[in-house]
């Protein structure tokens, strides 16, 4: 149970700093602030994201979960903020085209695909 709740502590403390990028940066202010901002804005999403999708994968199962899965659950909820936030950074670099999007996708799934024969792999 105290892990959920650093996972909810962290979704809240990105949460609230990310709508204070949202609401309180210029974008026209100037370049090189507007960078810092975009990075630090991406970064929080990852985490927002990642940390949400954590806290409801065990509001969602609502059982002892072993150390094992907990793993498991943060490097998928992770790869998957990471594969929504890249795209979103295509989109908005404007890069982002139906063969940089499946490219991206198909390189997320094979790095879970890498870890998961990593796993299989230490077990022999």
């Amino acid at each position: 149970m105290a892990l959920v709740f650093v996972f909810l502590s962290i979704f809240l403390i990105s949460s609230g700093a990310l709508l204070v990028i949202l609401f309180n940066m210029d974008p026209n202010n100037s370049v090189y602030f507007t960078h810092i901002s975009f990075f630090v804005f991406s970064l929080l999403a990852l985490f927002s994201l990642a940390t949400l999708l954590v806290s409801l994968i065990f509001y969602i199962l609502k059982k002892p979960i072993s150390i094992k899965t907990i793993g498991a659950y943060i490097r998928r909820s992770f790869l998957f903020s990471v594969m929504v936030v890249g795209l979103l950074v295509f989109s908005s670099i404007r890069v982002l085209n139906f063969i940089s999007g499946i490219t991206f996708f198909i390189a997320i799934i094979l790095l879970e695909l890498f870890f998961i024969s990593r796993k299989s792999e230490k077990r022999i």
